[in-house]
């Protein structure tokens, strides 16, 4: 169904967030933005607590993308403002053929629905080179 109040307020938050950006640029810095993470509404880091413990499999954490993610909007969003605002994407870090993987090289990525963990996001950082990949995409 369409949702024409929430579009609306979509654009709304992403023209806010380009003059955001055009403002902080006046300065003289540069600006890229890091997406959200892929949420569930499963509390993943629990989940994953729960395969180290009982060796269960850790694929049962994992979950699908667009259909089990809950910050559809929040994407909707970064995929409007990036045009104007560069954006490094963890989806595209964290799932791989509409898979999120939800613990990597033995690694817990999440500590609950939507936030990375400490060691998650130090191995996403490593894996994906984060800072040199804000460096190069800031404008």
């Amino acid at each position: 169904a369409a949702d024409p109040a929430g579009m609306k307020n979509l654009a709304v938050v992403a023209d806010h967030l380009v003059a955001t950006a055009s403002r902080i640029r006046a300065t003289g810095r540069k600006v890229v933005l890091m997406s959200p993470t892929p949420e569930s509404s499963n509390n993943i880091g629990q989940c994953l607590t729960k395969v180290i413990l009982f060796a269960e499999n850790e694929e049962s954490c994992d979950f699908q993308t667009p259909s089990q993610l809950d910050n559809k909007a929040a994407f909707r969003l970064v995929d409007r403002v990036n045009f104007v605002i560069p954006v490094i994407r963890l989806d595209r870090m964290i799932c791989r053929d509409r898979l999120c993987d939800t613990m990597q090289k033995g690694v817990m990525i999440y500590r609950d629905q939507g936030h990375l963990s400490i060691e998650g996001a130090s191995l996403l950082g490593r894996e994906f080179h984060w800072a040199e990949a804000a460096r190069a995409a800031a404008r």
